[in-house]
């Protein structure tokens, strides 16, 4: 008897698994299929009988109950049932496979739900998206674990009492940097810009400000360089970036107002008096006027002079010559691409044979003062 069933019974139910999915090829039937889905316990043969299976209702139960999720995931891809599908999205345990089944999802009925139930952040940030409720989406903003899901939300709120609560509590700097973007109440702007610990906080609520008086009193107590030029900016009155300059707690603010002080006189006074060499190096290299420079080099102030000053500002032979024969290397090149006559060119004192070279690759010793002025010497004699 046992004999007759072995020769009876299909391969496609062979203990040894691989002769079982050798015989799946070849069965059609879909008693058979639903039997192997249901009953093998090799995922391999319930993934290929799930391809072969046409019963939506049976493929509905195996993206939802199926043990294994490749089995559960070739269901889903075959169905269109939004009930399952709304299912799938929440509960499942892939996160995969919950994406797969949102995007086939268009009935609003169960937007909601998944937007404040679903498993995964991706799929709760999918249809956080697709949802306008403004109470539906402040009590995600509020409550949900993630920072993702809550900044999602919060994008799409525009109550300002809720916008100002959750400033005040969300435990992400970028959830209250999304809710400072969309609110407009300047005092709460500048409140949060001068007494917020967080850097990338002050700077969102200082970029909505326009008042230049409160921008100039948060720059003179700011410390952070961004945020100090995010500030300044947009200050046009020369008074109030002279008070920073006087005023303000780090020197950081102190050199970006200089950057955008135009009064020359201002400019000088701090060159000659301030206390603070960087600061004064700042002041001489924002002046425009070659003449000024010049006198500031013959009272003593040359070492604040840079290469970028003489680039852009020098054109004079002989001050550029005088430049180039007290300043470092850098100084000196930027002089020599400057100077505009061969005779001036050759009163430049160059580097001795051994000072100072340095080797280019495998190449021979080279000096860059040298090389800088063997290439001008080849350009003013073309």
């Amino acid at each position: 008897m046992k004999f007759l069933d072995r020769i009876r019974t299909p391969k496609w139910k062979h203990k040894d698994v691989n002769v079982r999915i050798d015989a799946i090829k070849n069965v059609t039937n879909q008693n058979d299929l639903e039997y192997i889905v249901l009953n093998d316990n090799s995922p391999q043969m319930r993934k290929l009988a799930t391809q072969k299976i046409t019963d939506n209702n049976l493929l509905n139960k195996i993206a939802l109950t199926d043990n294994d999720v490749i089995v559960r995931r070739e269901a889903i891809q075959k169905i269109y049932d939004e009930e399952t599908l709304y299912l799938v999205a929440k509960n499942d345990r892939n996160e995969a496979n919950c994406e797969n089944s949102m995007k086939k999802i268009n009935n609003e009925k169960y937007f909601k739900d998944l937007a404040k139930n679903a498993r995964f952040d991706v799929v709760r940030v999918n249809f956080v998206n697709k949802i306008n409720e403004e109470d539906i989406l402040t009590d995600i903003a509020k409550t949900d674990s993630s920072n993702w899901v809550r900044n999602t939300a919060v994008r799409k709120i525009h109550n300002e009492p809720v916008l100002i609560d959750i400033i005040k509590n969300d435990s992400d700097n970028e959830v209250r940097e999304t809710a400072i973007r969309n609110i407009d109440n300047t005092e709460l702007l500048i409140d949060i810009a001068l007494n917020d610990e967080n850097d990338w906080v002050r700077r969102t609520s200082i970029s909505k400000i326009n008042d230049e008086r409160a921008l100039t009193e948060i720059a003179k107590k700011e410390t952070r360089k961004l945020n100090c030029q995010e500030a300044i900016r947009k200050i046009h009155d020369e008074e109030k970036l002279f008070d920073i300059i006087e005023n303000a707690k780090d020197n950081t603010a102190k050199e970006e107002a200089i950057r955008n002080i135009t009064n020359q006189e201002i400019l000088i006074n701090i060159v000659t008096s301030d206390n603070n060499r960087s600061l004064r190096y700042t002041a001489l290299n924002n002046i425009e006027d070659e003449k000024v420079i010049h006198t500031l080099y013959e009272q003593g102030y040359g070492d604040l002079i840079d290469e970028y000053t003489i680039k852009d500002i020098i054109t004079d032979n002989d001050f550029l010559v005088e430049l180039a024969n007290q300043k470092n290397k850098y100084c000196k090149i930027a002089a020599i691409h400057k100077i505009t006559d061969i005779t001036a060119l050759n009163k430049i004192n160059l580097p001795s044979e051994f000072e100072d070279r340095t080797a280019d690759g495998d190449g021979p010793l080279v000096h860059p003062v040298n090389d800088a002025y063997d290439e001008r010497i080849k350009q003013l004699r073309n």
